[in-house]
Protein backbone atom coordinates (compact mmCIF):
# COMPACT_ATOMS: atom_id res chain seq x y z
CA UNK A 1 0.00 0.00 0.00
CA UNK A 2 2.56 2.46 0.95
CA UNK A 3 5.29 0.84 -0.86
CA UNK A 4 4.42 2.92 -4.62
CA UNK A 5 4.87 6.80 -2.53
CA UNK A 6 8.01 5.54 -0.74
CA UNK A 7 9.50 4.12 -4.05
CA UNK A 8 8.74 7.46 -5.87
CA UNK A 9 10.28 9.27 -3.16
CA UNK A 10 13.29 7.55 -3.02
CA UNK A 11 13.63 7.96 -6.80
CA UNK A 12 12.68 11.65 -6.03
CA UNK A 13 16.18 11.82 -3.86
CA UNK A 14 17.83 9.73 -6.55
CA UNK A 15 17.24 12.76 -8.99
CA UNK A 16 18.36 15.18 -6.66
CA UNK A 17 21.21 14.10 -5.71
CA UNK A 18 22.13 13.54 -9.52
CA UNK A 19 21.37 17.00 -10.60
CA UNK A 20 23.24 18.15 -7.06
CA UNK A 21 26.22 16.42 -8.54
CA UNK A 22 26.09 17.76 -11.46
CA UNK A 23 25.68 21.17 -10.31
CA UNK A 24 28.02 21.59 -7.39
CA UNK A 25 29.80 24.41 -7.08
CA UNK A 26 33.57 24.83 -8.52
CA UNK A 27 35.90 27.20 -8.53
CA UNK A 28 37.05 29.57 -11.82
CA UNK A 29 39.99 29.23 -13.34
CA UNK A 30 40.71 32.97 -13.10
CA UNK A 31 40.28 33.17 -9.28
CA UNK A 32 43.22 32.41 -6.87
CA UNK A 33 42.90 29.07 -5.78
CA UNK A 34 44.96 29.63 -2.59
CA UNK A 35 43.41 33.05 -1.33
CA UNK A 36 42.06 32.52 2.03
CA UNK A 37 38.64 34.63 0.60
CA UNK A 38 38.24 32.99 -2.21
CA UNK A 39 38.09 29.13 -0.02
CA UNK A 40 35.93 30.79 2.61
CA UNK A 41 33.69 31.56 -0.32
CA UNK A 42 33.53 28.43 -1.72
CA UNK A 43 33.38 26.79 1.17
CA UNK A 44 29.88 28.31 2.26
CA UNK A 45 28.97 27.64 -1.40
CA UNK A 46 29.24 24.16 -0.90
CA UNK A 47 27.58 24.52 2.47
CA UNK A 48 24.45 25.56 1.19
CA UNK A 49 24.38 23.56 -2.10
CA UNK A 50 24.46 20.50 0.60
CA UNK A 51 22.19 21.72 2.91
CA UNK A 52 19.54 22.95 -0.14
CA UNK A 53 19.56 19.65 -1.86
CA UNK A 54 19.72 17.74 1.18
CA UNK A 55 16.26 19.50 2.43
CA UNK A 56 14.27 19.09 -1.33
CA UNK A 57 15.67 15.17 -1.13
CA UNK A 58 14.37 14.72 2.41
CA UNK A 59 10.88 16.25 2.50
CA UNK A 60 9.15 14.00 -0.14
CA UNK A 61 10.25 10.87 1.75
CA UNK A 62 9.41 12.89 5.39
CA UNK A 63 5.78 13.16 3.83
CA UNK A 64 5.45 9.76 3.15
CA UNK A 65 6.67 8.58 6.64
CA UNK A 66 4.52 10.94 8.20
CA UNK A 67 1.45 9.66 6.14
CA UNK A 68 2.70 5.87 7.27
CA UNK A 69 3.33 6.74 10.95
CA UNK A 70 -0.58 8.74 11.14
CA UNK A 71 -1.94 5.92 9.15
CA UNK A 72 -0.42 3.12 11.94
CA UNK A 73 -1.46 5.80 14.88
CA UNK A 74 -5.39 5.25 13.56
CA UNK A 75 -5.41 1.80 13.22
CA UNK A 76 -4.19 0.94 16.92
Amino acid sequence: MMKLPLLLSLLWAAGVAYVALDSWPTLPLDLPARDPQVQAALARAVQKHVITHAAIALVPILIVLATAFLRRLRRN
